[in-house]
């Protein structure tokens, strides 16, 4: 069973060089930041885009994908199945973070799945990680990690996503 706890799902990923800003976390004025912009992607520890967190916690692991026009966005992404749309780049490639290691197979792997995100609304989705890890994933290392939300789009007409780098501290 997935530890995924999805309320709606998104994030961003880019191939075949489609629109993809990175921004760093430190910018005082993200509403600024994200000109040019079509969709941003958030990444939050327990709501927080940079926090600290030791061995035995469990922290919450979001990834929002906000649409800022004024119109309805389709973003059309590659079906991941069994794990999540969004990969969490910047984990270690030991981190499961949706618990998928003992899923089989799925008949919808591949295929596209079309994510529809209303003018100032956001989609959602989030997992617990476990610092020590569990039965799909190793602990993680003390140490900092930038994650960033990514998704697989489907090809390069797509509206423009940004995301920036949120950082995880293990002490």
């Amino acid at each position: 069973m997935s530890r995924l706890s999805l309320t709606l799902f998104a994030a961003l990923y880019s191939l075949a060089g489609c629109a993809e800003v990175i921004l760093p976390i430190d910018n005082n004025d993200l509403e600024d930041s994200y000109e040019g912009c079509d969709a941003r992607v958030l990444v939050t520890f327990d709501g927080s885009t940079a926090t600290a967190a030791s061995p035995g916690e469990i922290v919450l692991l979001e990834a929002a994908v906000e649409n800022l026009t004024e119109q309805p966005l389709e973003i059309v992404v590659v079906d991941r199945c069994p794990t999540g749309l969004v990969t969490f780049a910047g984990l270690p490639a030991s981190t499961d973070v949706y618990g998928t290691c003992m899923a089989g197979d799925c008949a919808s792997f591949g295929e596209s799945v079309v994510i529809e995100v209303e003018p100032g609304e956001s989609m959602v989705v989030g997992a617990d990680l476990p610092i020590d890890g569990d039965d799909c994933s190793a602990p993680l290392d003390l140490g900092t990690y930038r994650v960033q939300g990514l998704l697989e789009l489907v090809d390069d007409a797509q509206p423009v996503v940004c995301s920036t780098e949120s950082e995880l501290r293990v002490e």
